[in-house]
């Protein structure tokens, strides 16, 4: 069950300050349910997984929104289990993320290098590599970095600071592209990380990351977004002040689909020859006539609270019936859904996943089983609820001719929706 866990206050610390502009004046917005670490899937079932506190703050100074508590990263990002390249969607994303930058760069080198900060198993370096760029990965978590070697991708097993980049210069030289994919909003020290990611890229080298956007996550209701690793819910003011004070100037700004809506963005040295594109204005001016702030926040915790009642009277309803029901996907984000919505093993039989590290073992805290699609018989389940839901058309092209006729599929998010399979 859900609450026979340890609350742990041993492994985080408070946050005192903003993370962008380091001024001390922050305000809690609001609380979710605290939860074990997102990507804490254990072997067996046991009942002393610890649970953590998610406390949203404010900075009243410059409007940059984090979380309260900062986990111990070792026990994030030791052992990973998100590996980018087991989704096909995401290997085409980053193949036109990876020939998007190349179009953009204005280098005269052969071999522009490129340096991926925790580059996962080195799906957006492999596209690099394949369009011509000589490539380097950071990547903490040994399992991921084990991955990347595997498939002849040179990877530094380790965190981005300055003695990676030390190596990496010692090495390659100077990064003409740093990306950062997902990255920007898990790390604690980011004042140090954009100082040394400063002093490696060269004059007219581009830095480009990606982040989940703070106003997608609020259009789409996109709560389970939040979880311990997203130390940080960015939005383009903010960022473009944090950036422009540690000698960076943003050129370009992209609105993506990946994790149900993110930026793209792209910098520059403050010195260097690059424009900044109409995109940015765009963003800096959205912002400021559509504010995020502590009334915006109240409004999309409020709205939590009522998808909240819909969707689980409507699964406890399907369940009193005697209906299969059946998740799909084990996204980090499942953590934080079924513990705010109070979804269980009482509700949920077990969950089906399509990477190989998830498959075989029980989604944190809830304790529900972790099945591979090609072990399952579709026409037994009546219901399935698609807890990956960024990926929800991809999964129903899939799997909708395997079901039965009259079983149920339910999108929990961005916008509720149960579609029955005739």
């Amino acid at each position: 069950m859900l609450d026979n866990l340890l609350i742990n206050s041993k492994n985080y610390k408070n946050k005192k300050d903003c993370r962008l502009c380091k001024s001390s004046k922050l305000s809690t917005v609001f609380s979710l349910k605290p939860t074990p670490l997102a990507n804490d899937f254990v072997k067996i079932c046991t009942k002393s997984q610890n649970k953590y506190p998610l406390e949203i703050n404010i900075c009243d100074n410059c409007g940059h929104v984090q979380l309260a508590h900062v986990v111990d990263s070792k026990l994030l990002f030791t052992n990973y289990l998100y590996a980018s390249g087991t989704s096909k969607v995401f290997v085409r994303h980053f193949k036109v993320y990876a020939e998007y930058i190349k179009k953009l760069l204005d280098t005269p080198k052969n071999y522009p290098l490129a340096v991926d900060i925790g580059s996962n198993d080195g799906t957006l370096l492999n596209e690099f590599k394949n369009i011509g760029f000589n490539v380097i990965g950071v990547e903490p978590a040994k399992n991921l970095a084990e991955i990347s070697k595997k498939n002849s991708i040179d990877v530094i097993n380790g965190y981005f600071n300055k003695e990676a980049v030390k190596n990496i210069i010692s090495k390659k030289g100077k990064a003409d592209v740093i990306s950062a994919n997902n990255v920007f909003a898990h790390i604690d020290e980011l004042q140090n990380v954009i100082k040394d990611a400063y002093s490696l890229l060269s004059d007219e080298g581009l830095l480009v990351f990606e982040v989940s956007y703070l106003g997608s996550v609020l259009d789409g209701l996109l709560f389970d977004t939040i979880y311990h690793e997203h130390l940080d819910y960015h939005s383009v003011l903010p960022l473009t002040e944090f950036l422009e004070k540690n000698g960076f100037e943003v050129i370009d700004i992209l609105l993506v689909d990946s994790h149900g809506g993110s930026i793209r963005v792209i910098s520059s040295k403050k010195e260097s020859f690059y424009k900044p594109k109409a995109s940015v204005n765009r963003f800096v001016e959205k912002e400021k006539n559509y504010p995020i702030n502590k009334k915006t926040l109240n409004n999309f915790y409020n709205k939590i609270q009522q998808e909240k009642k819909k969707i689980t009277d409507y699964l406890k309803t399907l369940k009193h019936e005697g209906k299969k029901i059946v998740a799909y996907g084990a996204p980090a984000k499942l953590t934080t859904l079924f513990y705010e919505f109070d979804i269980n093993s009482e509700l949920v039989d077990f969950v089906i996943d399509d990477s190989p590290l998830k498959q075989g073992l029980y989604t944190p805290g809830s304790h529900i089983s972790i099945l591979a699609a090609d072990s399952v018989d579709f026409n037994g389940i009546d219901v399935i609820f698609i807890a990956a839901w960024n990926f929800a058309p991809s999964i129903i092209k899939n799997i909708q001719h395997l079901m039965k006729k009259e079983s149920i599929i339910i999108v929990p998010l961005p916008e509720f929706k149960v579609i029955k399979n005739e």
